[in-house]
């Protein structure tokens, strides 16, 4: 087979996800895999992963558009545009009705540039890597709240299910300190679709929305719910 779609889960990097792949299913064991198209350790979904001579193809799998299910926290951002990250802004969340995230949302529609986000593979040299992407289609699905006591227990869950070193134990300390006090406080949590070209960055896309809506953010979560043809039905699960 010189395709296999997996989900990846919460917590693996992409190259731990192709390891746990050759325990759970034996037979590519002695296979040459790769991954096309990179999901970051608290991003879950579908991953590609390209199987012996598919790896010869490898430019025109990545080039696959992309869709995805992510939630957007305002009124927090850290150095890595998500909950993986220390803690840079905390601001009064105020209000964000579905309204006012579908209008900021469409102003993303369509091509423009994107820059990396902090952390990230295609930065060259410490610089950020622009590129042109384009989102097709995009929605808001839903508009809530979440105090910061639940921001603290999801994330500190999420954070510690990430494997090998990231900075953990220095992220969730400073989580602890800037929501110190802040537990009952709710901050608006949008979650939301798009359906993308390949080379969008979620995490970036969620902190450009914050600067729109005049508030700091960062992508809550995130879910690759499609790559190309490949949905999260088709995938292999992948549980630890």
């Amino acid at each position: 087979m010189p395709l296999v779609c997996v989900y990846k889960p919460l917590g693996l990097t992409p190259l731990q996800a192709l390891n746990l792949l050759r325990e759970r299913y034996p037979h590519y064991q002695d296979s040459v895999l790769s991954y096309a198209g990179r999901l970051d350790p608290l991003a879950e979904g579908v991953m590609l992963v390209l199987v012996d001579g598919a790896n010869q193809e490898r430019e025109r799998y990545l080039g696959l558009d992309k869709e995805y299910e992510f939630e957007i926290l305002f009124g927090v951002s850290t150095d890595t545009g998500d909950l993986m990250g220390l803690v840079q802004e905390v601001a009064d969340p105020g209000v964000i009705g579905k309204e006012a995230a579908e209008e900021a949302l469409a102003d993303f529609v369509g091509r423009r540039q994107q820059s990396s986000p902090r952390y990230s593979s295609p930065g060259i040299d410490g610089k950020d890597f622009v590129k042109e992407v384009e989102i097709y289609e995009a929605e808001a699905l839903s508009v809530g709240t979440i105090a910061g006591a639940r921001i603290l227990d999801s994330g500190s869950a999420r954070i510690g299910s990430v494997q090998g070193e990231f900075r953990q134990e220095e992220i969730v300390s400073r989580w602890r300190e800037v929501l110190k006090g802040k537990e009952a406080v709710e901050y608006p949590l949008v979650r939301m679709r798009v359906f993308a070209s390949s080379g969008t960055y979620i995490r970036v896309l969620a902190e450009e929305m914050g600067k729109k809506m005049g508030l700091p953010a960062l992508a809550f979560s995130i879910k690759r719910t499609r790559a190309g043809q490949h949905g999260v039905a088709d995938c292999l699960p992948l549980d630890r």
